[in-house]
């Protein structure tokens, strides 16, 4: 196997870890194995987002900044407070709002309070797209899970808040 050809398709077998773990007793196999098995549905998950934005004619970037103006058609909003929630840098957003402002789906405007500040608003057409789109968007999302009793579903959501708990203990030098 070519180094490039790893991904996280290609994960270790419990056999391998467990050959690790001679090695490294400190490896808790089971734990490694369910992190790269969640690692890879997270990729496979984020790639058919892409593809499907991609459908859409948009990236999950600019679908992420439509979905935020969205969200609060009477509040003005700068593109820096569009960069904080997004968790962007300044650049990024100044780049998403550029092609959607060219594809007519948000526009730039002065802020009715602080002539200095500009504030970005949805047109008519972006608000028409993101109609048109999202109860779709919204039943292939759901389709992610569709194999889950209701049951299932609960401990799922605790389970991934357990896990993202865990990423403090991750981050921990």
């Amino acid at each position: 196997m070519l180094l490039n050809d790893f991904n996280l398709k290609n994960l270790p077998s419990s056999k391998t870890l467990m050959t690790y773990s001679e090695k490294f007793p400190e490896v808790d196999v089971e734990g490694v194995l369910m992190t790269l098995e969640f690692l890879s549905t997270a990729k496979e998950v984020n790639s058919a987002y892409g593809k499907y934005f991609l459908e859409q004619g948009l990236s999950e970037g600019k679908f992420t900044l439509l979905m935020l103006l969205y969200r609060c058609p009477e509040h003005p909003v700068t593109p820096s407070e569009l960069a904080q929630s997004a968790n962007v840098t300044k650049a990024t957003i100044t780049g998403l709002i550029d092609g959607l402002s060219k594809d007519g789906l948000v526009k730039r405007s002065i802020h009715p309070d602080d002539r200095r500040k500009q504030v970005v608003l949805l047109t008519t057409h972006g608000i028409d797209v993101l109609e048109k789109m999202l109860p779709n968007h919204y039943r292939k999302t759901a389709k992610l899970v569709n194999r889950l009793s209701t049951e299932e579903r609960s401990v799922f959501l605790q389970l991934l808040s357990k896990v993202r708990e865990g990423i403090s203990d991750f981050n921990e030098k």
